[in-house]
């Protein structure tokens, strides 16, 4: 069976860009140079959204470390909705200042909202809400929550 899991994620509707998603509400700015690729032009201000749970120098070293993200991936219009039809979970990141709550709650709600009228209707996502940064792998004590969700999600598989 199929499960989606979606952690510090932006969700889009059909036709519309993961870029319009993160758009919809204020969030990060995402910068893409000319030949496509994600940058991180201001590594301090970068560390500051992706990690506010840490001191501004641990993130920028953090920062630092990113590797390439190719920027299609913001712009690219989503084609087809694979959340539609199989049970999702969602790990919550409330204090995600890159996917900022009120996006990631209507990430959900797009989801849901999917569900109306297909055999899925009336059903939740399996939401986990947790009080941590866009980055929640890189302290101990996250990373071990994170770790336990991933476990429970196995366990679930596709069962509701």
């Amino acid at each position: 069976m199929v499960r989606l899991a979606y952690l510090t994620a932006a969700v889009p509707r059909v036709g519309e860009s993961c870029g319009q998603a993160l758009a919809r509400e204020e969030s990060a700015p995402i910068e893409v140079d000319a030949n496509g690729w994600v940058t991180q032009s201001d590594p301090a201000a970068t560390a500051s959204l992706c990690f506010n749970n840490l001191t501004l120098e641990d993130g920028i070293s953090y920062v630092a470390k990113f590797g390439k993200h190719h920027g299609a991936c913001f712009g690219d219009v989503l084609t087809h909705a694979g959340y539609k039809d199989v049970p999702v979970s969602w790990f919550f990141a409330e204090e995600d200042l890159v996917v900022v709550p009120k996006v990631q709650q209507t990430a959900i709600d797009v989801i849901e909202g999917s569900w109306v009228g297909t055999e899925r209707d009336g059903m939740k996502v399996d939401v986990t809400k947790v009080a941590c940064d866009h980055f929640p792998l890189v302290l101990d004590e996250k990373r071990e929550q994170v770790s336990v969700w991933i476990e429970g999600l196995v366990e679930k598989g596709g069962r509701e």
